[in-house]
């Protein structure tokens, strides 16, 4: 799960200790102590990372809170008489000729093939887990928590359950050890050391990444330039699409076909009540899949939103614009359930759903995008998907059957094998809706999928959406900045400035309301 344990040398020293005290004080054989080993290895592993996960610590605070544990548990050992303190814990040696797997007593041939088996066993269990659900989950969680909470995993519990298989495993070795030596010194079982060899041991063959690793992280390659090729990569691209001073592109004809022109409406043109979504009558004929209620949202004191509401009917798609910093992201990511507001409430399907957790809420049935896409770059497109799958389906042949439906319905069925890294912007932002599609949402929120592609690939995008609401009834909540998409996609249209929702209609209201012109092309002055 992405986490590095500097501290195992704590799970083999209790092991060892704990099947040897039980041998030398009480008689009772390995395999018991085995079992007993394990159990309290698994029950210090869960403790350690409640402590880490419950209060966020990871990285290398996570690495370091191991080997305090480790060596808090040496020092404990060195004045504990039970276990022989610094002098250290002998095991009775007994004849070595004969193989007596039973009571762990042979010669070290014996061993050899013992650990040779372990080790067989440990691989095997390790390869069908990386291709399970759980194996699944771990490396998503790796790749990028924030992304895989919005898919629907409980990170706090997938990585607790890898910290209990991983203490158990260790245990078992511990156990061995105190048996093949027969002699056991706190300073010598818990030392660090012996951690990094733990750590060393398989993972030495994996260190050096190569360039073209997909996670090689930020060690970018630069290719030369072929003349008169164009220097547009990916995550360029994106960089360059959120330095533009966006709220210019609502009035650029041409750009996103000038929508809001100075001129196009007088305040005494729009009736008041074009502020609304739609009439009482209508309101009353469509049933509301979400319900935002006075939602408020600060941040230190900056006030982020401010008494928002609107409403999504079902079976629609909605949009939600603004100028930058007016607040629609948060908005989406309390809907998301990445932060709780401060005031006010949010409904799905008749339900509170403020205050859920992003797993609890993808679950509930609403599924997301990110305004900066997050790829699992380690993985395969198709597994990307497949992260998602596994929400509704039961096994894994299940997801892989919906995420290869998805793949191909979104256009990435040439690419499905290949790694997420690798993928230009355009296909990052199908591979996100595919993702979230594949947990099968009642509500799905687009955030800002259009930014930085050329027209026609917001074109493509649209009819994607378009298809997507009209042949599976998909309700559909973007943000986005290109008129252009908004305006051929959406219903409905919400305007936010300064946290606050300052106009509703339909598209054609919305882009002659006096307020949204002010807000995007400034008020009229005389010269």
């Amino acid at each position: 799960a992405g986490q590095l344990s500097l501290g195992h040398a704590l799970y083999v020293g209790v092991g060892a200790y704990t099947a040897g005290a039980l041998f030398v004080h009480y008689g009772i054989g390995p395999w018991v102590g085995l079992w007993l080993a394990i159990a309290l290895c698994v029950a210090l592993g869960l403790l350690i990372g409640f402590l880490a996960f419950r209060f966020a610590i990871s990285g290398v605070y996570f690495a370091l809170l191991t080997i305090a544990f480790a060596e808090f548990t040496r020092i404990g050992f060195d004045h504990l008489d039970w276990t022989g303190g610094p002098g250290g814990m002998f095991l009775r040696v007994a004849q070595r000729d004969t193989w007596d797997l039973a009571n762990f007593r042979g010669p070290p041939l014996m061993y050899y093939y013992a650990m040779l088996a372990l080790t067989a066993g440990a691989f095997g269990a390790c390869f069908l887990l990386l291709r399970s659900k759980a194996g699944y989950y771990w490396q998503a969680i790796r790749e990028n928590e924030e992304a895989a909470q919005a898919l629907g995993i409980n990170s706090f519990r997938w990585k607790m359950l890898a910290v209990a298989i991983s203490s158990a495993m260790t245990a078992v070795s511990g156990v061995f050890f105190a048996f093949y030596y027969n002699n056991l010194f706190p300073e010598q079982i818990f030392h660090i050391s012996r951690s990094i060899e733990i750590i060393l041991g398989p993972d030495l063959p994996h260190q050096p990444l190569d360039r073209d690793h997909p996670r090689a992280g930020d060690r970018r390659r630069r290719h030369p330039l072929r003349p008169g090729a164009r220097r547009r990569g990916a995550d360029a691209a994106l960089r360059r699409h959120h330095r533009r001073a966006r709220p210019a592109r609502l009035g650029d004809p041409g750009n996103q076909a000038g929508v809001l022109r100075p001129g196009a409406a007088r305040r005494g043109d729009v009736p008041a009540a074009w502020h609304l979504a739609y009439s009482r009558a209508e309101a009353a004929a469509m049933s509301a899949l979400l319900e935002v209620r006075s939602i408020s949202k600060s941040f230190r004191g900056l006030r982020a939103v401010h008494a928002a509401s609107f409403e999504i009917p079902e079976g629609d798609i909605n949009g939600l614009i603004g100028p930058n910093g007016a607040g629609k992201t948060t908005i989406f990511n309390m809907i998301a359930g990445v932060y709780a507001p401060d005031a006010g409430e949010i409904i799905f399907q008749g339900k509170p759903i403020h205050g859920l957790r992003p797993d609890q809420v993808c679950a509930a049935g609403i599924g997301r995008t990110f305004q900066i896409v997050k790829p699992f770059a380690g993985l395969t497109v198709l597994d990307n998907v497949m992260v998602g799958a596994f929400l509704r389906a039961a096994t894994a042949q299940d997801a892989r059957k919906l995420a290869g439906d998805i793949v191909e319905r979104l256009g990435l069925g040439p690419k499905r094998d290949l790694p997420a890294s690798s993928l230009t912007l355009p296909d990052r932002k199908r591979l996100e809706v595919a993702r979230a599609l594949a947990t099968r949402p009642k509500l799905l929120l687009l955030d800002e999928v259009m930014a930085g592609l050329r027209p026609t690939e917001c074109d493509q995008m649209v009819e994607v959406f378009r298809d997507l609401n009209r042949k599976y009834g998909t309700t559909i909540l973007l943000i986005e900045h290109v008129m252009r998409a908004v305006m051929a996609l959406a219903k409905h249209i919400g305007v936010l400035h300064h946290g606050e929702v300052i106009a509703r209609g339909t598209p054609e209201q919305v882009v002659r309301d006096p307020a949204v012109l002010e807000c995007y092309l400034g008020e009229d002055a005389e010269v």
